[in-house]
C-alpha cells in the first residue's frame, strides 16, 4: 500500500478505514496519472513547477467540552418578506452555503 497515515487515533479500525479511503481516493481521482504528468512536465519547465498532493485533514472546532461545540445563526426577516441569513461557519467545500441557502428557501 502506497499511503502511510499518521493520525492521532490509535484505533486499528480507524487506521484501516483511512488507508482504504485514501486508496479509493487515489484510484477515483487518477492521482498516479496526474503525478506522472507532473513528473514529465517539471523537467521541461525551468521556472514554473507543478505539484500534487492528497492531504487528509480532520477538522473540528477543537473544544473538549461538548457543550461548547455549538454554532449559531442569525436570521433577519424583513417587512417585504425577504430573508437574510448569517452563520459563523466556514465554507471549505463541504456545501455549507448550499445547505444554508436550501434552508432559507424552505422558510
Amino acid at each position: 500500500m502506497r499511503w502511510q497515515c499518521r493520525v492521532c487515533s490509535s484505533n486499528a479500525t480507524s487506521k484501516h478505514f483511512q488507508q482504504l479511503l485514501l486508496s479509493k481516493l487515489e484510484l477515483s481521482t487518477h492521482y498516479v496519472y496526474g503525478e506522472n504528468v507532473i513528473l514529465a512536465w517539471n523537467p521541461s519547465s525551468p521556472i514554473i513547477k507543478r505539484g500534487i498532493a492528497i492531504t487528509p485533514v480532520k477538522f473540528g472546532i477543537s473544544f473538549t467540552a461538548t457543550l461548547s461545540n455549538q454554532a449559531g445563526v442569525l436570521v433577519h426577516v424583513y417587512a417585504d418578506i425577504s430573508v437574510q441569513v448569517n452563520h459563523g461557519g466556514t465554507e471549505m467545500g463541504q456545501g455549507l452555503n448550499t445547505r444554508v441557502a436550501r434552508y432559507k428557501v424552505s422558510l
